[in-house]
């Protein structure tokens, strides 16, 4: 989430760490000039909370690099001594008028659970709702009134106005002049999408059914596109960590969302008709709610993988499979209508891959390891970086709209039911 900003990342953790958040959790670190630190936090100076050391290193950090805002990462040993880095953050940037967030990331959650507190941090510094546009504003105010002095109002004033301002952008983004329906893609991240091609595709299709985009997330953005995010008709959640943002900017800014995304060609007219439908009637849907229906004798398949990329494979293959998911994440009950198995390790991930029952698997390649080397079972491998980081890096590929029925001709699936299997499964819908 904070890769593509302009941002003074500090990593507050013990040295020697942050090589691998950026070496194997980010595949676009080595052609970056992404500002990532390490506070090479110590044993004594947690014992003795020592925060002045960390920052010391951060104002020596801002004075060479002149970022755009610092933001402050949480690990283990700052969670286990309970140290308060919003508080942290507060005072850096009352010190130096450079905006500054504290994201309280434990080391103990899932990925997907951090990309949601670092949108959260990020939309309620830079994209406040209206109300708290007033009362920044108004702090604001009362601090100049109560505090004439003019070099601590210059900064002051620097610190508050990122959060209300209006950029030259913003106009174009005013539903009362334009047609276009203006949406955001949420929680797309190289974890969970490798290949940038597969968000392109789903915007070009979106852009060319009259939406405009506003801004993708940790996939291609800037800070000024951040600060409009609010102003968007309707969301897009393609992850999980999507879904949990899209929910926060529902009940923040009153933003619809549509969840899930579309697999095969076929899908993508359907798509972009039902992301109208949401954002006319302000009625948030899942993409993958409509009724299963039967079709034979069905062979039962297993998915594993982010439960929202997972859930839509699901729609994709719901007359032809009777599709089980596997959430190898955090579970979510709000997103499936239907039973999840949490696979919370990996003798579990092990016995319902080799359970009998599951003919046909879904999951990253990684997994298909965890079978006997002379296992039956159809296995489409789909590469996600937050499971097999740089293993299969070079082989994934992307998967939405069209690309996914490229990826279909060219697996075991395609020999499931002869050449005809393709064809009824695009013209199912």
């Amino acid at each position: 989430m904070l890769f593509d900003l302009d941002a003074l990342t500090v990593m507050h953790d013990a040295g020697g760490c942050t090589g691998n958040y950026t070496g194997h959790d980010e595949p676009r670190w080595y052609d970056s000039k992404a500002t990532v630190f390490c506070s090479g936090l110590r044993m004594i100076d947690a014992i003795m909370g020592n925060d002045q050391k960390l920052k010391d290193n951060v104002y020596a950090a801002i004075k060479t690099l002149n970022p755009e805002f610092v933001a402050l990462v949480g690990s283990p040993v700052p969670m286990v001594i309970g140290m308060d880095l919003k508080g942290l953050a507060h005072e850096i940037e009352s010190e130096t008028g450079i905006p500054a967030i504290g994201i309280e990331t434990t080391g103990t959650d899932y990925y997907d659970a951090g990309a949601f507190k670092a949108a959260k941090a990020l939309l309620d510094k830079f994209c406040p709702s209206e109300k708290q546009a007033d009362r920044t504003a108004a702090v604001s105010l009362n601090s100049q009134m109560t505090k004439p002095d003019t070099e601590n109002l210059t900064a002051k004033s620097t610190a508050v106005s990122p959060e209300i301002q209006t950029t030259p952008q913003a106009a174009t983004y005013n539903s009362e002049l334009s047609d276009t329906l203006l949406y955001n893609i949420l929680g797309a991240t190289p974890l969970d999408y490798e290949r940038p091609e597969d968000l392109d595709h789903l915007q070009d299709v979106l852009n060319r059914s009259g939406f405009s985009l506003i801004a993708r997330p940790g996939y291609g953005y800037n800070l000024s596109q951040l600060r409009n995010m609010g102003q968007a008709h309707v969301n897009i959640a393609v992850s999980h960590a999507g879904f949990l943002t899209a929910k926060y900017m529902e009940k923040k800014y009153g933003i619809p969302y549509l969840c899930g995304v579309p697999l095969g060609e076929k899908n993508l007219t359907l798509y972009a008709e039902r992301l109208k439908e949401v954002a006319l009637s302000k009625k948030s849907e899942m993409f993958f709610s409509e009724p299963f229906s039967g079709n034979g004798e069905k062979k039962n398949a297993l998915i594993i993988g982010d439960q929202i990329i997972s859930e839509s494979l699901k729609h994709y293959f719901r007359d032809h499979f009777n599709v089980t998911v596997g959430c190898i994440f955090t579970p979510d009950r709000d997103i499936s209508s239907s039973s999840v198995l949490n696979l919370k390790n990996e003798k579990e991930i092990k016995k319902a891959l080799c359970d009998e029952r599951y003919s046909v698997l879904i999951a990253d390649p990684l997994f298909e390891k965890l079978l006997p080397k002379n296992h039956k079972k159809l296995f489409l491998p789909l590469p996600q970086y937050a499971v097999s980081g740089d293993i299969y890096h070079k082989d994934a590929k992307p998967f939405l709209g069209k690309y996914f029925d490229d990826m279909l001709r060219n697996s075991p699936l395609s020999d499931i039911a002869g050449s005809n299997y393709l064809s009824s499964i695009a013209s199912g819908f």
